[in-house]
């Protein structure tokens, strides 16, 4: 995996006494202040969950000032009544008085 974006948490040692590191995509470890090529300079966590807050404030960090939700899409009503007149399922009668459609039509 080459994608620098992505942020994981790795796991070392056998299972009674297992650490974490936090590593990039690009195979470049956390070190606590700075990604380093070299593993024996990464930071070691001693329990998942403070390896997985470290890599999800990482995360956060990489990401602020970006929207954290995708794009809205706006689609036409008449378009979304077209769709949903062909489609072969029925709708849940709460969606069909949100649509004002009548019950059992769709």
């Amino acid at each position: 995996m080459k994608n620098k974006n992505t942020i994981m948490v790795r796991y070392t040692g056998a299972d009674w006494m297992r650490t974490y590191l936090v590593q990039r995509g690009d195979c470049k470890f956390w070190d606590g202040e700075r990604w380093t090529r070299i593993r024996d300079e990464a930071k070691v966590y001693h329990d998942h969950k403070s390896a997985q807050v470290a890599a999800t404030a990482l995360q956060s960090a990489q990401y602020k000032g970006n929207p954290a939700t995708a794009e809205e899409q706006s689609i036409p009503i008449d378009t979304l009544l077209k769709q949903l007149h062909h489609c072969t399922d029925i709708l849940p009668a709460d969606y069909c008085d949100q649509l004002d459609l009548p019950k059992g039509s769709t």
